[in-house]
């Protein structure tokens, strides 16, 4: 995921976004190309010690709430109050210090961040790990909000990838072993998948039932 965004070299293959070439060396091309990273360590990656939630949702792009090149005040409440209902964050307000919030909260700041910043394409390294389910379906249903154009999750969680995804990649000892929609899995198959069991189920139509789940 980080190769995706910059965050490490790319080691192979080549990358498109909305047709055209896209090879980035730094995460500022990535932020330059429309795309958002939420990374697997929240903490250590993602945010600020100390830092408030306003000054966290507009560190992406800092261009939105400056003036004159100087940081706005009212323009960065303002920005992070439109996260924060969005997302129904549960805070004191846009000056609440992060560490004030719970786990989930602090997620949905993280990832509403990128919607703030106008991004089109997300990329989330395990969103989900450490957060309550209210906060995951709270964020599920921003990335199907049409927010977004498209997002990228890599989960180890079958129950996770089937509530957020469209498409599913099941990767084992870095192959591909399936490629499946949602509705064609359960969650036992897909955890199957990804202890590198076989992928014959899903690609051969006569061993699916009426349903589209695999017998």
């Amino acid at each position: 995921m980080e190769q995706l965004v910059g965050a490490r070299r790319l080691r192979a293959g080549r990358l498109e976004v909305e047709g055209r070439p896209y090879r980035p060396t730094h995460p500022a091309d990535a932020v330059a190309a429309g795309l958002g990273f939420v990374p697997e360590d929240r903490v250590r990656a993602a945010e600020v010690p100390d830092w408030d939630v306003a000054r966290t949702v507009t560190l992406p792009d800092l261009r939105r709430v400056r003036r004159r090149g100087l940081l706005h005040a009212g323009a960065e409440r303002t920005q992070a109050r439109a996260v924060i209902d969005a997302l129904a964050v549960v805070c004191a307000g846009p000056r609440a210090p992060m560490s004030s919030l719970s786990g989930g909260n602090r997620q949905k700041v993280v990832v509403g961040r990128w919607i703030a910043a106008g991004s089109r394409v997300l990329v989330l390294d395990e969103p989900f790990r450490g957060v309550d389910l209210g906060a995951r379906a709270d964020i599920a249903a921003l990335l199907r909000s049409g927010e977004v154009q498209a997002a990228v999750v890599a989960s180890s969680d079958p129950e996770e990838v089937l509530e957020v995804a469209d498409r599913v990649l099941v990767l084992a000892e870095g192959t591909v072993v399936g490629e499946v929609r949602p509705g064609q899995v359960d969650a036992d198959t897909l955890a199957s998948l990804l202890a590198g069991g076989s992928s014959t189920s899903l690609t051969d139509p006569a061993t699916l039932a009426p349903e589209g789940v695999p017998r």
